[in-house]
């Protein structure tokens, strides 16, 4: 018993060291947040494109998992509210894990009109695999690529109206979020 004891107390450690629970401004610390700065994350897009999320416009982030049952809950709304979105929000681009075409498909079925592509590259690779760690999420990104809003996928209205005052057109409120736990 003490040993188990012993190892639960050395993990609790290891895990508090690494920095997971510990609040801060870079990804390095736990999940994306606003202020992080993404403008080095380059996505990659079907036509063999590449882009940097530090564009020059606002951008508006999708991050989706087309395996995922909360993503699933999420692609009815989110189809109805990209739709309602004003041309003053130009840049909508969608990633997801996995292969690149299952999300261009899974996106083109849901009638979402959004770029989709994977996360290519940053300069340590960890700020990437934490825009994807958790689905359905949206990031409101400014024109040099800062986070300055984020929230979950149900909240995509919200998120968006931090972009532009007026470029999501008022109406429907977002659903509520799922009760369940929202990701992962």
């Amino acid at each position: 018993m003490a040993t188990i004891a012993g190892l639960l107390v050395l993990a609790v450690f290891q895990l508090g060291e690494r920095g997971y629970w510990t609040a801060g401004t870079s990804a390095e610390a736990g999940f994306i947040r606003e202020g992080h700065d993404l403008s080095n994350v380059s996505l990659r897009f079907a036509d063999g494109g590449d882009a940097k999320l530090a564009s020059g416009l606002p951008t508006l982030l999708l991050v989706f998992d087309p395996e995922c049952a909360h993503s699933e809950r999420v692609a009815g709304a989110w189809a109805k509210s990209l739709s309602n979105i004003r041309p003053g929000l130009e840049r909508v681009l969608a990633v997801a894990p996995g292969p690149l075409a299952v999300a261009v498909t899974y996106a083109r079925d849901k009638q979402w009109p959004v770029d989709v592509g994977t996360v290519q590259s940053t300069e340590d690779g960890l700020i990437g695999r934490r825009i994807l760690q958790r689905t359905p999420w949206v990031f409101a990104l400014d024109e040099d690529g800062r986070v300055i809003r984020e929230g979950h996928g149900s909240r995509l209205r919200e998120v968006a109206r931090s972009l532009s005052a007026g470029s999501v057109e008022q109406g429907t409120a977002d659903p509520a979020p799922p009760t369940s736990r929202p990701y992962l």
